[in-house]
């Protein structure tokens, strides 16, 4: 459905809904929420049991409240692409719009809970959503690292977060290997699947700290393990033995992922023929989350952008 808020009927229908709704998302900034008469105020006011979420750029409160913002401005503003790619690159922005998706992330969490409260208060709520602080949230490690140490972070590329000697990302014969080996338990698995348990005889490689004072000449020694055998291969060899390991994978790659196929996690919608992702997460027995019905084409009622 879709109504034009600048006509009287257009807002007159969107009250009528509003009068009867449970929840209430919108992304408008707060002046342009304001103006159309769908500010917190008036809709609690309307309907006090509906619960308002509000999805902005930068939250209310402060200097920024209403200016635009987009995916891309805010992993500028939050630090995330100061920390994407290496220093040689200089600052990326991350290949998936990763804040406009973890932002509806956010306001899901905050709307159950606010459903959960209402169960117990009978009264709704306004709920404020913040895409920069939404990006902090996924940065918290960083951000509490910084603070504790006052070195600001550099960016790494495909190097550990965790700066452990081993993990990374690897070319073999064919393809690419993320390694993720962080605990010593880990690295013994690692050296063992490799068929390199000479690693842990190595004074250079046999513990932690010698690992991190020879990570170069740890880095050409998994390089040259790694490359008798395909990507393919070695993740299931790898696997077996219990190491954190992956195969770099394109896009085209993955709803053919084994796993992927095996969880159902791409629907094929009967509507458009397209193949839609469902939802990360399964209730109780339910095998697949997905749409309740096809979707339809239906008609558009002209209208004007209302403004983000």
């Amino acid at each position: 459905m879709t109504l034009d808020m600048e006509r009287q009927h257009g807002r007159e229908a969107m009250l009528q809904l509003l009068g009867a709704a449970d929840i209430f998302v919108e992304n408008h900034r707060p002046a342009t929420a304001h103006a159309m008469g769908l500010d917190d105020t008036s809709t609690l006011k309307l309907s006090p049991r509906l619960v308002h979420c509000s999805m902005t750029g930068y939250g209310r409160g402060g200097d920024l409240e209403n200016a635009p913002a987009y995916d891309v401005n805010i992993e500028a503003s939050a630090g995330i692409m100061m920390l994407t790619g290496t220093e040689e690159t200089g600052p990326l922005r991350t290949g998936a719009p990763i804040m406009n998706h973890s932002v509806a992330l956010a306001a899901t969490f905050a709307i159950s809970a606010a459903l959960y409260e209402r169960e117990k208060t009978r009264r709704g709520t306004f709920i404020d959503v913040s895409m920069l602080e939404t990006a902090y949230t996924l940065m918290s490690s960083t951000i509490a690292d910084y603070t504790a140490t006052r070195r600001p972070p550099k960016p790494r590329g495909n190097a550990a977060n965790s700066r452990s000697p081993g993990p990374g990302s690897f070319p073999c014969r064919d393809g690419m290997l993320s390694l993720g080996v962080n605990e010593e338990c880990q690295f013994h698995a690692l050296a063992k699947g490799l068929g390199r348990e000479a690693w842990l005889r190595d004074p250079r490689f046999a513990e932690r700290c010698a690992r991190a004072a020879h990570a170069d000449a740890l880095e050409e020694e998994i390089i040259r393990a790694l490359s008798v055998k395909t990507a393919d291969e070695w993740e299931g060899d790898l696997l077996v033995n219990g190491v954190p390991v992956a195969k770099m994978r394109s896009l085209p790659e993955c709803p053919h992922h084994t796993h992927t196929k095996a969880r159902g996690f791409v629907h094929q919608d009967k509507g458009t023929g397209l193949g839609v992702p469902t939802l990360p997460f399964r209730l109780g027995q339910t095998a697949q989350h997905r749409p309740g019905r096809p979707r339809q084409r239906s008609a558009r009622i002209p209208t004007r952008s209302c403004g983000i």
